[in-house]
Order: C-alpha cells, then structure tokens, then sequence
C-alpha cells in the first residue's frame, strides 16, 4: 500500500516540478533578451516585457508556478511578435 501511494505522490508532483522548471526557462529567456536589447530600449514591447516579467516573478514568489508560466508565455510572444503588428 505504501507503494502506491509513494507512487501516486512522484506522479502528482511531476507536474509542479515541470511548471517550476518552464517558469525559471522562460524567466531566463526573457533576461537574456532584456540584456541583448539596447540599453536605451523603451519601446512599448520592453515596457510590456517588464510587466509581464514583474508578474511572473510575484507569481514565482507565491509558488504559483502556473501563473509564472502564463505570465512569462505571454512576454515571450510579445517578443517574438513582428513589431508591425
């Protein structure tokens, strides 16, 4: 019985373990961008790259690794968006 049950609490917790590990790649993603764009970028995509970023950090803090991930998911399309659109 005790091994179903070690069995069943590795397969719930897969889940977390993911969203944490996507929440910290994303999160380090959007860092890597924000250190390669110009110093002196203001544009309206690295403003709503830094809320975005906020956001997921606060969430990351709460340990709501899912919103971490939605969060940051969302900055990541904003970056690879065509600025023209």
């Amino acid at each position: 019985m005790k091994k179903y049950a070690l069995l069943l609490a590795m397969v719930f917790s897969v889940p977390a373990f993911a969203d944490s590990a996507l929440c910290d790649g994303n999160l380090q993603q959007l860092n890597d961008f924000l250190k390669t764009a110009s110093t002196n970028a203001s544009g309206v995509k690295v403003n709503v790259v830094h809320e975005y970023i906020a956001k997921a950090e606060a969430a990351k803090k709460t340990g709501d690794y899912q919103e971490c991930v939605n969060q940051s998911s969302q900055a990541l399309r904003v970056i690879k968006k065509p600025a023209n659109r």
